[in-house]
């Protein structure tokens, strides 16, 4: 959508309607001026003029620091610790939404996903920014599970947590290292099975 500013013409009796044509300027819908920055909303540089939620396509995000208010198409999370976050209207957050779908900073793309998308990173709902990580949280301990590519607290069915080896702490697999041995009720590898069970 194109919002117009109008201008008078040489003390006519009409105005005409033009877009904001001095660089670095934006149409404030507020004031219904061109100004250099948005008093309300923000920066929409691609189409020059303020909104009150960035643009999907192409997709931006909204960007605030100090006095600058801004729609950019990457919040830089490596140098920020900002991701760009579709749910919590379309703004840069330092803390990715848990609802309605849980999504997690992916440092990579500086954007929040629901699955991380480099191979030995896992969303980790626990991790206090919710991150993708590539080394899940220890205390409490979860578990990094590759098919979902989440840290689950409890592995699923036919996958145990490792809690003693080194090579595989911290990983829902579907077998123990020897001498553990898989506990269906707790889905850990355990060194002696539970009451009714029998390491074989």
């Amino acid at each position: 959508m194109l919002i117009l500013i109008l201008t008078c013409v040489n003390k006519v009796s009409f105005c005409v309607t033009v877009a904001c044509t001095v660089l670095g300027e934006v149409g404030e819908n507020t004031t219904r001026m061109c100004q250099t920055t948005c008093t309300t909303g923000f920066a929409d540089w691609t189409r020059r003029i303020c909104v009150s939620i960035c643009p999907s396509n192409p997709p931006m995000f909204s960007y605030v620091s100090g006095a600058t208010r801004i729609c950019v198409a990457s919040c830089n999370a490596s140098s920020t610790g900002l991701f760009g976050d579709a749910q919590a209207n379309r703004s840069c957050v330092a803390k990715c939404s848990s609802s309605p779908t849980p999504t997690f900073g992916e440092v990579s793309t500086s954007l929040c996903v629901d699955k991380c998308s480099v191979a030995t990173e896992f969303g980790d709902p626990l991790h206090s920014t919710r991150r993708c990580v590539s080394t899940c949280t220890a205390s409490p301990q979860t578990f990094s599970y590759s098919v979902n590519k989440l840290c689950l607290t409890t592995c699923p069915d036919q996958y145990y947590g490792d809690n003693y080896t080194v090579a595989s702490k911290g990983v829902c697999s579907t077998g123990c290292p020897s001498g553990y041995y898989g506990d269906p009720i707790s889905h850990l590898c355990v060194v002696t099975c539970p009451s009714g069970y029998f390491g074989s």
